[in-house]
């Protein structure tokens, strides 16, 4: 098949079948085992009775004549002959000479390390390694040479292992490729479209488990070696180390050709700038920095943190837009540091900005155009007005309000419904019932309710409060308990309450407990990668800070029982067992789900125990809550256009990570739009600018929806014009790479170098010396020999060979003995 077709395949090819003959066995003796003694003993009990049939004839030999005698002898002698061959199951069975195709292993480092620059520091050459990885697979001969005598298989290897494609030697006359019936995508597709499916994504590198897993996957077939594309950034899994043992005792070959540098200049690298989206006048605005920097020990750099209004996104802003707002100093100890700052500041006046985090150039440093990162931030003068709907006076309810009651950002209404009339309550308004008009419930931004009885509220309010979220991107926290959630969830009258939650609510007697421990043991929260990612649940300042403090935590005693998330919606934690503390996140009850409803978010938390984060750190309690009600809340305080709204599930994500995207918009009569699709531009790091289609949602009117995958880190600038309107819906994201893959910049040339000796393998500095070699060193093709191998394939028995010898040989036997029944009645013997 041509270079230039690749077959999508899953499985090794079959073996091609070269030559077909048949054989012929005896399955008895087969049977019997392969003990020297079988045939001698088979052999020498034939002559043994033989021996006594003769011996019986020449005794009959003298009361008849030689010739009578030797003719029952031989009749009797083919009488015998037959029964040992119905006794020894002559067979008849098909063989096949097949060949085994010689295999190469391409293992293709996708990890996020690759995109890094491959050149070394003092080149201009800026592309990546990723880049130079594809160009290698898609413009050099790499393939080809190896296709002339292997089968090649090309897989991608990062936090998992990922069969790409498998190409059949190019003369080789094999079978259809086998192909797994669930391997989507099946087909013909370009090398460039390989290359493609080589973007970095992943999140680790295991080199280890991906040589393992290659061994595993042909064992016992001619695997001629496993070559690696990677800067050996091996961070996870299982060490290089034993790899090596594992190839070494299964006689494979590793090769390794090296991407990256393998040289650091003194250089200082600003990874991050960790900015929340929006800040509140009265807050603290906390902006974090990760600062990479690299043989600069002992010396001392400044970083400055500067802002300017927002403005033109496609206007270059002059100096004097910029004011500085603090300068740090960093003293290094270290030739390979990773520095975390965190900067507090006070927001500006009302606006959208633009903050700026440079390090200021040090001495001996040659590359500063990666000294600076940037963040928009909007400075919103606006108070959060909260409802607190409670079915009884819980302990979350208590705290909650209280802490609501003193923030100045909020301000909060309180509904319990289990108070009588004239009680006293620490909050802005006392509500008697729910809101009975739209224009009520309009004035709140988010409502968070504790057990409350939906039941009580009237088919028009059920509505308000539907359209309240869908419409006006209210944001909804729902809280079960053992009170009144029972009663309402069995009512048929509540379905659209049921609606409205992103976990399926049974329509049976609901339930608040364990679900096999009991109520009297915590049972930890295991946070999903959404919720690891998700800085709403955030306890600290970071990623890795926030997980100690959720370890800390002892848990929940209790959960709903549910029927599992709704499509669409986002598990950010689980309910874990607490007898299975090292268990996976997606191991119990869903306990914190999130989802989109219309322009609103509703989030379901599994019981109302949030209170005992308070026993950890008060301060806890209080930062969880104001996170949640800002994130809920915060479609309808960023409403934009009356004719739509702009939805993503977060500020911030992961390189490699897939984004949602949710567009709700309306036409000029604020009826839902009707068409096809609507077009999102995004505006990439860099400037590049890539257009998405959002196809229209057919099960829900006037919205739009679809997802992209981010590949570079920065800022991201989501922008949809509005059909029909100048008006203009706009959104910014920021886009991080994890830090275990950045934390080392240069080639791991080392490790690639002894995991190939030690397999017998070579190590290639550069793509160039793998594909023509030098005097010294073979090329890649000429040190991976074909392993090709033939062997027999028995095939199954003859069935009408098997049945015309038993005709054959019963004819035969019962013919002799009648010929020496008649011979002996005539010569009256008998």
């Amino acid at each position: 098949m041509p270079i230039d077709a690749l077959q999508f395949v899953r499985l090794p090819l079959a073996a091609a079948e070269v030559a077909s003959a048949s054989v012929y066995e005896f399955a008895r003796v087969k049977s019997l085992g392969d003990e020297w003694w079988v045939l001698p003993a088979l052999g020498l009990g034939l002559l043994a009775l033989l021996a006594y049939v003769w011996w019986m004839y020449r005794r009959e030999s003298r009361t008849i004549s030689p010739t009578k005698a030797i003719v029952l002898g031989l009749l009797r002698t083919i009488a015998i002959a037959g029964l040992v061959m119905f006794f020894l199951d002559f067979e008849k069975r098909s063989s096949t000479d097949l060949v085994e195709p010689s295999r190469v292993v391409i293992l293709a480092d996708t990890s996020l390390s690759m995109n890094l620059p491959d050149a070394e520091p003092t080149s201009s050459d800026r592309a990546t390694r990723g880049e130079k990885l594809q160009a290698l697979i898609k413009d050099s001969p790499l393939i080809e040479n190896l296709n002339r005598d292997h089968d090649v298989d090309i897989v991608a290897m990062g936090d998992t292992t990922r069969p790409l494609a498998y190409l059949p030697r190019k003369d080789e006359t094999a079978t259809e490729p086998a192909v797994e019936p669930e391997a989507e995508g099946t087909g013909d597709f370009s090398l460039p479209q390989l290359a493609e499916a080589m973007t970095p994504v992943g999140h680790e590198t295991r080199i280890g488990d991906a040589i393992a897993a290659s061994l595993e996957r042909y064992q016992g077939l001619p695997l001629a070696g496993v070559v690696l594309l990677t800067d050996g950034g091996q961070n996870r899994g299982l060490e290089l180390q034993a790899a090596a043992e594992a190839a070494i005792g299964a006689k494979v070959k590793v090769h390794s050709i090296g991407f990256g540098p393998t040289t650091t200049p003194a250089n200082i690298v600003v990874r991050e700038l960790i900015a929340p989206e929006r800040a509140y006048p009265g807050d603290k605005l906390t902006v974090q920095v990760i600062v990479h920097v690299q043989h600069l020990a002992g010396q001392q750099f400044e970083l400055q943190l500067s802002r300017r209004p927002a403005g033109d996104p496609n206007a270059t802003p002059a100096a004097a837009d910029w004011e500085v707002i603090d300068t740090r100093t960093l003293s290094i100890a270290s030739d390979d540091a990773l520095e975390t700052v965190r900067i507090e500041s006070d927001p500006p006046a009302p606006g959208e900005y633009v903050y700026e985090i440079r390090a200021l150039p040090a001495p001996r440093e040659t590359m500063i155009d990666d000294n600076a990162q940037q963040a928009e931030i909007a400075v919103i003068d606006r108070e959060t007005r909260v409802l607190l709907f409670a079915g009884g006076p819980t302990r979350d309810y208590h705290f909650l309000r209280n802490q609501l009651k003193r923030d100045k950002g909020f301000v909060v209404d309180v509904l319990l419904a289990s108070a009588g009339p004239g009680i006293s309550q620490d909050a802005n308004e006392i509500l008697t019932e729910f809101p009975t008009t739209a224009e009520q419930l309009s004035k709140y931004d988010a409502i968070v309710a504790f057990d409350p009885d939906w039941s009580t509220l009237s088919a028009e309010q059920v509505r308000w409060l539907d359209q309240w979220v869908s419409r006006q991107a209210g944001g909804l926290i729902v809280i079960p308990g053992r009170v009144n959630t029972p009663r309402w969830g069995i009512d048929a009258r509540m379905r659209t309450i049921r609606g409205l939650y992103p976990v399926r609510m049974p329509e049976q007697l609901l339930d608040l407990r364990s679900e096999e421990s009991g109520d009297d043991v915590a049972r930890p929260l295991r946070f999903t990668r959404e919720g690891q990612e998700a800085e709403f649940l955030w306890l600290a300042d970071n990623a890795a800070e926030n997980a100690a403090e959720w370890e800390e935590f002892e848990g929940m005693f209790s959960a709903l029982e549910h029927n599992g998330p709704k499509p669409g919606a986002t598990v950010y934690a689980f309910l874990g067992d607490a007898a299975e503390a090292g268990a996976e996140a997606e191991a119990g009850t869903e306990y914190i789900v999130g989802h989109y409803y219309g322009a609103g978010q509703v989030l379901f938390i599994g019981s109302g125990e949030l209170w005992r984060l308070r026993k950890l750190d008060p301060s806890f309690y209080d930062r969880l809550w104001t996170s949640l009600l800002r994130h809920t809340s915060q479609a309808r305080l960023l409403q934009g256009s009356p004719r739509g709204k702009l939805l993503l599930a977060q500020d911030r994500y992961e390189l490699g990570a897939t984004v949602p995207v949710r567009a709700m918009l309306s036409d000029l009569q604020l009826e839902p739009l009707v068409a096809e699709n609507v077009t999102l531009d995004i505006e990439m790091p860099g400037g590049r600018i890539d257009r998405l289609s959002l196809p229209a949602d057919e099960a829900r009117p006037g919205n739009f929806a679809s997802e992209f995958r981010v590949v570079l880190p920065g800022t991201y600038r989501l922008t949809l014009a509005i059909p029909d309107s100048t008006d203009e819906l706009s959104r910014t994201i920021r886009v991080t790479t994890p830090q275990l893959e950045v934390g080392q910049t240069t080639r791991n040339a080392e490790a690639l170098e002894q995991l190939a000796r030690a397999t017998g393998g070579t190590y290639y500095p550069t793509p160039p010396l793998a594909i023509d070699g030098s005097e010294t060193v073979e090329s890649l093709a000429a040190a991976t020999p074909s392993q090709s191998r033939s062997k027999r394939v028995i095939g199954a028995i003859d069935k009408t060979f098997a049945r015309d010898q038993s005709f054959w040989l019963l004819a035969l036997v019962a013919g002799a003995l009648s010929l020496e029944w008649i011979i002996r009645r005539l010569s009256y013997l008998a």
